[in-house]
């Protein structure tokens, strides 16, 4: 059984006390691990913020939560990184090395708290070292990040990549400030999943040559960027207002099972006809 501490110094309020009722009784809790103010992941109950205007990525899906159950995880994972090293090990020894190689409790601990800490504090490391070697380590390897700056150079090399990088720069910050700053303009882009779209780009840029998603909870990507650059469109400033009008058709170009790269390629090496509608504009 265990016990949860705050902050790796005192022990919860919440943290039952022992011994045992029964006789001769027995220590409980076996042993202490952090269970306080620990982040964990949320239901929905848990979330604040606008159910109905707001996607679930605009949401946090983590909460502080505290409890005994939030000390079992930290004990779990010690006890992977036991059975790692050594997958023999039976329930008893398990819990012999946890409870044989633990961290002294604090100094000041209240008589109250003498009878809930059990062993002690878990601690990984010296539990971990003291276990038997069986599995050979694991070597620590560090992948290589995928070449996002190959990326957005083969886009600069596409006959319109240079001008509809120039248009990201020259409108960006207007567009998050629109999304920040005026109401409307925000629900239409949660309404329209835009933070799940951003994930997939991002997520795109990773792995460019897998396919894009071009639909989430029944909204098409080319549906979503319709909504959004009309509320664009209504409360942009002139020239966003004039570039999106020019632009906004080219999402229809992009199709479903297209790669990042065929979307490159599709998008960037179209007609100048729309850049020569800009100039002129």
């Amino acid at each position: 059984r265990l016990a949860g501490i705050f902050h790796g110094s005192r022990l919860s309020d919440f943290s039952s006390r022992g011994p045992t009722t029964d006789s001769p009784p027995r220590v409980k809790p076996d042993i202490c691990a952090p269970g306080e103010d620990i982040t964990s992941v949320g239901i929905a109950k848990d979330r604040g913020g606008c159910q109905r205007c707001c996607c679930n990525s605009c949401r946090s899906f983590y909460v502080d939560l505290s409890g005994t159950s939030m000390s079992a995880p930290h004990v779990t994972g010690l006890i992977a990184l036991m059975l790692h090293k050594n997958p023999n090990l039976t329930h008893t020894e398990i819990k012999n090395l946890l409870t044989a190689n633990f961290a002294p409790k604090p100094a000041g601990s209240t008589p109250d708290e003498d009878v809930g800490w059990g062993a002690g504090r878990a601690d990984a490391k010296k539990t971990v070292d003291t276990v038997t070697q069986v599995n050979p380590p694991v070597s620590k390897v560090v992948a290589a990040l995928p070449p996002v700056t190959a990326l957005h150079k083969t886009f600069l090399e596409t006959d319109r990549g240079p001008i509809l990088d120039k248009l990201f720069h020259e409108h960006a910050d207007e567009v998050w400030e629109l999304i920040q700053k005026n109401r409307r303009v925000a629900t239409v882009w949660h309404r329209c999943r835009g933070p799940v779209w951003v994930r997939f780009a991002l997520k795109a840029a990773q792995t460019p040559c897998e396919a894009v998603p071009l639909e989430t909870a029944g909204l098409r990507f080319t549906d979503a960027c319709t909504r959004f650059a009309q509320a664009l469109k209504r409360f942009g400033s002139e020239a966003l207002r004039r570039d999106v009008k020019i632009w906004e058709s080219e999402v229809s170009h992009v199709r479903d099972g297209m790669t990042l790269l065929e979307i490159i390629t599709a998008v960037g090496n179209r007609p100048n006809t729309l850049m020569a509608a800009r100039s002129v504009g």
